[in-house]
């Protein structure tokens, strides 16, 4: 059961200081920095990291790799203020990644709504279409965070 009081927190939590940034779909060429957000609780946390800081090293594109444990987030499951790190340049054109997959997934969707990034890409729809892109697996199967993201960056290379 849901604690209803949590809930009222969240749901005032995601109405405040939304991003009024206009996103959409943006090439690699243009982006100068990115954030992912990895669930540290996998199996391929590491794995996923080292990729995307291979990945976006290669293409001269600064990122952030946040992957909060439970003890990183507040008390209504948002990520900390003082784990969050430097903000980028308010200039450059971010993307913003999350790549978790959890059934209580208010930590991706509070990361989503505020982030002032102008390309955003999730693993599920959520209210306000707020991703620009979205990968599933196929058939609704399960895929690891690593799947979804060599997924990313073959969609990713393809956009000109």
């Amino acid at each position: 059961m849901k604690n209803p009081f949590k809930l009222l927190l969240r749901r005032i939590a995601l109405g405040r200081r939304r991003s009024d940034v206009p996103h959409g779909i943006t090439p690699l060429s243009r982006l100068r920095c990115a954030t992912v957000l990895i669930d540290a609780e996998q199996q391929d946390a590491e794995a996923t990291a080292g990729a995307a800081r291979q990945f976006f090293g290669y293409h001269n594109i600064g990122v952030k790799i946040l992957s909060p444990s439970k003890d990183d987030c507040n008390i209504i499951g948002g990520l900390k203020k003082s784990r969050r790190g430097e903000p980028f340049a308010a200039g450059d054109a971010e993307i913003f990644i999350s790549l978790l997959d959890r059934e209580d997934n208010f930590l991706s969707d509070n990361e989503a709504v505020h982030s002032r990034a102008v390309f955003k890409v999730g693993r599920r729809e959520i209210p306000g279409k707020v991703y620009d892109m979205i990968i599933l697996p196929p058939d609704g199967e399960k895929a690891s965070q690593s799947a979804v993201f060599s997924a990313f960056k073959e969609y990713i290379i393809k956009i000109r």
